[in-house]
């Protein structure tokens, strides 16, 4: 039988990739033997999960210490800069695993590093990053250790064309890479259904809280949104998140006082990170779900795929994570760190109910295949040819 071993944070580390992982080895644990080596202090999810690392120097070598130990056919690493540590102690974990055990490797990687600079120097929201976004030769010696790196794994995972792209222009070999798209939470027969009985517009913004995503933006936009519907619809922005595992910045405090000055306070809601149930039901309760990012790192939207399929319209921003799966017929796109752009696209959508439901069936329709357990079933197939591929050598 196959038997995979997933190095992965899982929740309540809060990561993208640490739900990613959830959803994935669900599905996988139905379709071959799984097991999954975690942080400490994650919740015990599946049978075979063993809680070995912590973030930080150690994580490497406490992961690769428990991997000597067990028996498995493959290893897969989820991969992201901020995951295990910082990014060079993070790059360390899939290098220290191919050279060290010589175990056939699969790394997911969840976001490519541009050369440009992604951000704004003030978006910036711990010492990596802003040392990432202020040197282009801080960008160019990630780049370098990340493709010397990723040529050492057996196969390379990444979620859209442009992803693939820039890893090949980078020089990751094209034999490498393939493309399986980032797995899509089912909403089943409840997506379409009037699930509210409230007499007011709800605008849902779901993500972490730091300057990356855009908030400031969103709220200044929904304060034009206000003052556009003149009183005749009320309207009410909640926005489900916190801060990630690695900022140094007092940024959740910034965007409470910015409610304040705003005279928002009554109609936004910060309801912080929800359990699954809640989530859920936020979702389905929205009238629109809107995703102002403004960085420009090359990737695929953890937050947009739980939601996409859900049959809400959704804005979101013209960045490469958006634009490498969309072209904007399926939702509206609007231009990065614009709330001007924003609150006429957020009006637009609240008035015209014609609008959404067109918009939603067709993101319905165009993610349908993406679901999390016809994902789970490509990997299963890049697993099995691996396995036949390294038996062959």
């Amino acid at each position: 039988m196959l038997k995979v071993c997933l190095v992965t944070p899982l929740p309540p580390f809060e990561s993208g990739i640490s739900y990613y992982s959830r959803y994935l080895c669900l599905e996988l644990s139905r379709l071959c033997e799984t097991i999954i080596v975690s942080q400490k202090g994650a919740h015990l999810l599946f049978r075979k999960q063993y809680n070995v690392w912590r973030r930080g120097f150690l994580a490497p070598l406490n992961i690769l210490l428990f991997l000597k130990k067990i028996r498995a056919n493959l290893v897969h690493v989820q991969f992201d800069y901020a995951v295990y540590g910082p990014p060079m102690i993070s790059l360390m974990v899939p290098l220290m695993v191919k050279i060290l055990l010589r175990k056939p490797l699969i790394v997911t990687v969840h976001e490519v590093p541009p050369i440009y600079a992604p951000l704004r120097i003030y978006e910036a929201d711990n010492l990596s990053l802003k040392l990432f976004v202020r040197y282009r030769f801080v960008r160019y010696l990630l780049v370098k250790i990340t493709v010397f790196t990723l040529n050492l794994a057996d196969k390379i995972i990444v979620h859209n064309d442009l992803m693939a792209k820039q890893l090949k222009k980078y020089g990751v070999k094209e034999e490498k890479i393939t493309v399986i798209p980032h797995g899509s939470k089912e909403y089943g027969k409840q997506r379409y259904g009037a699930c509210r009985s409230r007499k007011e517009f709800r605008i849902l913004y779901i993500g972490f809280l730091r300057p990356s995503k855009g908030i400031e933006y969103l709220l200044l936009a929904f304060k034009r949104v206000l003052e556009l519907l003149c009183g005749r619809e009320k309207a009410k922005l909640v926005i489900i998140g916190g801060k990630p595992v690695n900022q140094t910045t007092p940024y959740v405090e910034k965007i409470r006082k910015l409610v304040e000055a705003l005279k928002l306070s009554k109609n936004v809601e910060l309801l912080g990170f929800l359990g699954e149930e809640e989530f859920r039901r936020n979702v389905l309760e929205a009238d629109v779900i809107v995703l102002p990012y403004v960085d420009f790192f090359i990737g695929s939207s953890g937050v947009f795929h739980s939601v996409c399929v859900s049959g809400k319209p959704i804005i979101c921003t013209r960045i490469p994570r958006f634009y490498a799966e969309l072209d904007g017929n399926e939702c509206i796109m609007v231009k990065p760190r614009c709330s001007l752009e924003l609150a006429e696209a957020m009006c637009n959508l609240l008035v015209n109910s014609n609008l959404r439901e067109k918009i939603s069936k067709l993101l319905v329709n165009k993610f349908a295949e993406t679901v999390w357990c016809k994902v789970a079933k490509e990997h299963i197939t890049h697993y099995y040819r691996l396995i036949r591929k390294e038996v062959g050598k």
